[in-house]
C-alpha cells in the first residue's frame, strides 16, 4: 500500500507475521491483525506489519496480505509492509498482486 519515509515512524505496528503462515493458521493470524486496525484510528494512520520472521508460507499468506490490504483501504489507512521475503514477493507477483506490496 502506501511507502512510509524512512524517517516516519508509524502510528501502530501490527503483530510481526510468524514464522509460518499457511492454511492452518492464516484465518486466525487475518482476524488477530484485522481487529488491529480497527483499533488503530481513524484515516491517515500510518500502520506496518514485519515480515522478517517468516521463513514457511504458502498462498494463504497472499490471501492474508491482500485482506489487511483491504481492511486497511477501507478504514481509510496507510498499510506497509516490511522485510518481506523474497519467494513471497514472487508468489505475489505470480497471482497478479506484487503492485500492492511495496519494498
Amino acid at each position: 500500500m502506501d511507502n512510509l519515509p524512512e524517517t516516519a515512524s508509524p502510528d501502530m505496528e501490527l503483530p510481526p507475521l510468524p514464522r509460518r503462515l499457511g492454511h492452518g493458521n492464516a484465518e486466525a493470524f487475518l482476524a488477530q491483525c484485522v481487529q488491529g486496525l480497527h483499533l488503530a484510528g481513524g484515516p491517515g494512520k500510518r500502520v506496518v506489519i514485519d515480515g522478517k520472521q517468516l521463513e514457511d508460507f504458502d498462498s494463504s499468506a497472499i490471501a492474508v496480505l491482500v485482506g489487511l490490504r483491504r481492511v486497511a483501504e477501507e478504514r481509510q489507512l496507510s498499510l506497509r509492509f516490511l522485510n518481506l521475503p523474497e519467494r513471497l514477493r514472487g508468489l505475489s507477483v505470480l497471482y497478479g498482486v506484487g503492485d500492492w506490496l511495496p519494498a
